[in-house]
């Protein structure tokens, strides 16, 4: 039996770890390529970190040139003493580590193909790996929040080896260093900013911690959305979401590199073991259920949150947002089919309750 042909399109960290694991699997996997862009400064914690080097067999210099932290600090408004916690991770540009893993995957025999040349139908799966953007089919948005994203300048007096997230009167502000005096500077907003430049400043001013620590903003602010959002059919024949197409998180759990791992751990497996299942839609109703599990614990958590915060009544809308698309969230079985061991996906005959991916 010849062996199934996948399609990935989209590059990034998801996208490339579903390419990678479908080959040490026996397929025959093409990458649909798009131009390199620069992309965003990414947290990836130890832990993430491990996995990453765990599924590509990597050794450190995967990270090479990435800025250390150590501790997450949280301010919030009106406190006098910030919240300080133990969070080593790495700090690195998604697109230096999106093409290293693209080198690693073409010396291993993947096959890069332009994205534009490529026929889907010759496949026969199709990996939707290219941002929330890229999200097929229906999708429901937890809420309509905004970011921003900036490169900064750090003064002498900022500590370099903890990442700020502080909540201020009109939102958020986390500051990420990088090393060598600079770091980025991201500001979340309950709606789209009117003024980028203006409302970023006017944020910082209102800060108690940030506005010590930045000493100059450089360059235009980038816009992005911060809302999740979550794929409704993630799994059909055929074709299935990871990464960001599947489930995006809110910036704040600075978890997005572990959850689009997850799901591409988890659309391999399923992908595995639909092929041999005599009833494969089980498999991606399965998928499905994850990720719907995933979301509804990640947006309790964001719910809760955003709630603690000293203005929170100036969110209460987007608040109100979120917990109205949870309701709307269909209710998935509290009996899982199927369980995930060693990487594949195996059916259950016991009770046991649905895996839910680490969201933070």
């Amino acid at each position: 039996m010849s062996p199934q042909r996948a399609l990935v399109l989209g590059s990034g960290v998801a996208g490339l770890t579903s390419a990678h694991l479908l080959a040490a699997r026996g397929w025959d996997v093409d990458c649909g390529m798009s131009p390199p862009t620069p992309g965003p400064v990414v947290i990836i914690s130890r832990a993430n970190a491990d996995l990453l080097r765990e599924l590509w067999h990597a050794d450190e210099t995967l990270f090479a040139g990435a800025h250390r932290l150590r501790a997450r600090v949280v301010q919030w408004e009106g406190a006098a003493d910030p919240m300080n916690t133990a969070a080593p991770a790495l700090v690195m540009p998604v697109n230096v580590l999106q093409g290293r893993l693209a080198e690693w995957a073409a010396e291993a025999g993947l096959r890069f193909v332009a994205h534009e040349r490529v026929d889907p139908a010759r496949y026969d799966w199709v990996i939707q790996a290219g941002g929330r953007e890229a999200a097929s089919g229906e999708s429901i948005a937890f809420g309509c929040r905004r970011g921003i994203a900036v490169s900064i300048k750090l003064t002498s007096r900022a500590r370099t080896d903890r990442a700020l997230i502080e909540s201020v009167a009109g939102g958020w502000l986390i500051v990420i260093p990088r090393g060598l005096g600079r770091g980025t500077l991201q500001a979340i907003f309950a709606d789209q900013p009117a003024d980028r430049q203006a409302q970023l400043h006017a944020l910082v001013a209102q800060s108690q911690a940030t506005s010590a620590l930045v000493e100059e903003i450089v360059g235009e602010p980038v816009g992005f959305a911060a809302m999740p959002r979550l794929a409704m059919t993630p799994c059909v024949s055929g074709s299935i979401a990871v990464g960001d197409a599947a489930v995006a998180l809110d910036p704040l759990s600075g978890n997005g590199i572990g959850s689009g791992l997850r799901s591409a751990i988890l659309a391999t497996a399923v992908l595995e073991a639909a092929a041999e299942d005599a009833a494969p839609q089980a498999c991606f109703d399965h998928y499905t259920q994850r990720l719907r599990q995933t979301m509804r614990s990640h947006v309790k958590s964001c719910v809760e949150f955003y709630g603690r915060a000293a203005h929170a009544t100036g969110w209460r809308a987007e608040i109100d947002l979120m917990s109205d698309a949870l309701r709307r969230l269909p209710a998935g079985s509290d009996v899982a089919a199927f369980m995930l061991n060693d990487g594949h996906l195996e059916r259950v005959t016991g009770t046991v309750e649905p895996e839910v991916f680490h969201a933070g």
